[in-house]
């Protein structure tokens, strides 16, 4: 007996449905919502004897295309497991993440830019749920680049500016095209485009508290602007940092040399040494 699980849009639903029952499998459905589409859909689970099921495909994409050992690799699993996977060129690669992009999203006609950052490629794509009009493969996966380029952590910033120029060159001339012919929205992929995501709305929320701490304070320091009105003005992030850093209990001001907005990410080491001395200071 195998069991498979088939996620759908609600619309599709009745549709599966009925098309098992007329193929006489018995399925059962459930409501439900995926956490990255943050949509309501509908799981299928349909029991079905071995025989029954065709085949199960499997297929490898650009990490398994480029690698030394990729044939070898193949042939173990087709070995083990009796298997065979179907090694996907980029273009086809790129063709189906759209798809499964815009079937997830209801793009409906409206047209979509997708974006697919992998380790080994990233996929960028131009079309609607119907069809497809521009569809690339490039070899600027995050492992990839890392590797070329990545020499020092934090990465230094003649590397920074080395990897910026190289993917700018691979990617500048489809994305002119995608531009001139227009979108209606951007649907990012994978598991770097939802950590990417993660870190924006930390980083939003995080502003969001600053700026109602900020606007608090300034209401209950008021009274000491005439006494700085006779100094120089400090710049208006450092005015920022030093007022809430001389009104929050036990805050104290540091300054990172060198460091920018995603200083946990360049400075990690000399940020995380800051903190725990800091936390050590409080005990």
């Amino acid at each position: 007996m195998k069991l498979i699980i088939a996620v759908v849009q609600n619309k599709d639903a009745d549709a599966v449905v009925d098309a098992l029952v007329a193929a006489e499998y018995r399925a059962t459905r459930f409501a439900s919502t995926g956490g990255f589409l943050r949509r309501g859909n509908t799981t299928i689970m349909v029991g079905v004897q071995d025989h029954q099921v065709d085949h199960v495909i499997a297929a490898a994409t650009s990490a398994t295309r480029e690698a030394r050992n990729g044939g070898e690799f193949l042939a173990r699993i087709a070995r083990e497991t009796g298997i065979r996977p179907r090694v996907i060129a980029g273009p086809e690669e790129a063709r189906l993440i759209h798809q499964a992009a815009v079937y997830g999203v209801d793009v409906g006609t409206g047209r979509a830019a997708v974006i697919d950052i992998g380790g080994g490629s990233v996929e960028i794509t131009l079309g609607n749920a119907a069809s497809i009009q521009l569809a690339r493969s490039f070899k600027i996966g995050v492992i990839r680049l890392t590797e070329r380029f990545v020499k020092s952590d934090p990465l230094a910033g003649r590397d920074e500016r080395k990897l910026s120029k190289f993917i700018e060159a691979e990617v500048d001339r489809h994305c002119e095209q995608i531009a001139a012919i227009g979108y209606d929205r951007v649907i990012g992929t994978s598991g770097t485009i939802l950590s990417i995501g993660a870190v924006a709305a930390t980083l939003a929320a995080l502003l969001v508290v600053a700026l109602v701490a900020f606007a608090d304070l300034v209401k209950r320091t008021g009274r000491m602007a005439p006494a700085m009105e006779s100094l120089p003005p400090p710049p208006p992030t450092r005015a920022v940092i030093e007022l809430l850093g001389g009104a929050l209990p036990n805050a104290k001001v540091e300054t990172l040399k060198g460091a920018g907005h995603m200083s946990p990410f360049t400075h990690p080491a000399e940020l995380n040494r800051m903190i725990l001395d800091h936390l050590a200071a409080q005990r």
